[in-house]
């Protein structure tokens, strides 16, 4: 008798506290979070990108190795690598062949390919690394 008791509690717990998850949730969807662009759904909707950042502008389809070579201003690569809340905007289009896998370090980045004139920018290939307390060392 006493385990049916602990099952019906611990049942009843589960429900009030996946009601508390569904209500968290629900308010997320009504909007109470700042949407990262007015049609954005889904898991990264509320992300909050660049925004309140710089704007650097990419002016060269030119890459870099990182350590191995002078860094290239106006590069994807040196605007990937700024610190801080940034949009990266293209003011060229093309392909970037990239010399070095290009990984996200630094967060809160929007990078807006759709700015690129003409075709568009190829071959962009990014990783993003969280960033750890090793990194502070």
């Amino acid at each position: 008798m006493h385990s049916r008791a602990a099952f019906s509690i611990s049942l009843l717990l589960c429900f009030v506290l996946s009601s508390l998850v569904v209500k968290a949730w629900g308010d997320e969807a009504s909007g109470t979070l700042l949407k990262a662009f007015p049609t954005a759904e889904g898991f990264g909707a509320c992300t909050p990108g660049g925004r309140g950042g710089k704007v650097l502008f990419v002016t060269t389809l030119e890459d870099y190795i990182p350590g191995s070579e002078s860094p290239i201003e106006g590069s994807l690569r040196a605007a990937v690598s700024a610190e801080g809340p940034r949009y990266v905007l293209f003011r060229v289009g093309g392909t970037i062949a990239l010399k070095a896998d290009l990984s996200l370090t630094n967060p809160f980045i929007t990078i807006a390919g759709s700015t690129a004139p003409g075709g568009g920018i190829l071959r962009l290939r990014i990783r993003y690394r969280q960033p750890s307390l090793a990194d502070a060392t």
